[in-house]
């Protein structure tokens, strides 16, 4: 997949921001592929280390003195209750104040949650759209179980079965 990637860039412009899925548009605006991209947030057994460094330094000092922030750092420490996981949007912001303090359990925390993050890719998938009569992009179905089949009129079929029958 990276390969076809690397050749559709040569051939169009795909957004520098990409997280790597792209689409391509027939010259004539007709048709479009698109490649889509799925990955999955982990933190090795180094962000619950983090965690724990994290709580202890808040119980030790933060909740004593301020405990707005004591609550808020806790809320951004909570994990995702289906897979267990820390919500990568919470950790990123853990690390916009990574410099708020100087104590060296918080330091440690953020340096090792910086080097826990992995993102895991989980599937690449490429879908072909064609435009219909009212200029909409319809997905083309690769797959035979996503075609759908016209079904035959019952009460013709019951018709056509009594003529052939008499």
């Amino acid at each position: 997949m990276e390969a076809f990637r690397e050749l559709a860039k040569e051939y169009s412009d795909i957004r520098s921001n990409s997280k790597g899925g792209f689409s391509l548009r027939s010259a004539d605006g007709n048709h479009k592929i698109t490649l889509n991209h799925a990955a999955v947030n982990e933190w090795d057994e180094r962000g619950n280390n983090a965690e724990q460094l994290i709580l202890e330094f808040l119980k030790d000092t933060v909740k004593k003195r301020d405990l707005a922030t004591y609550e808020l750092i806790t809320t951004l420490l909570t994990r995702n209750a289906k897979s267990g996981d820390f919500n990568p949007a919470s950790i990123n912001a853990l690390l916009k104040i990574e410099d708020k303090f100087t104590d060296e359990r918080w330091k440690r925390a953020m340096t090792l949650f910086k080097e826990a993050y992995i993102l895991r890719e989980v599937a690449w998938s490429i879908s072909f759209f064609e435009k219909d009569a009212l200029g909409k992009d319809r997905e083309l179905p690769l797959s035979f179980a996503a075609v759908q089949v016209a079904m035959p009129d019952i009460n013709q079929v019951k018709k056509e079965e009594n003529l052939e029958s008499n």
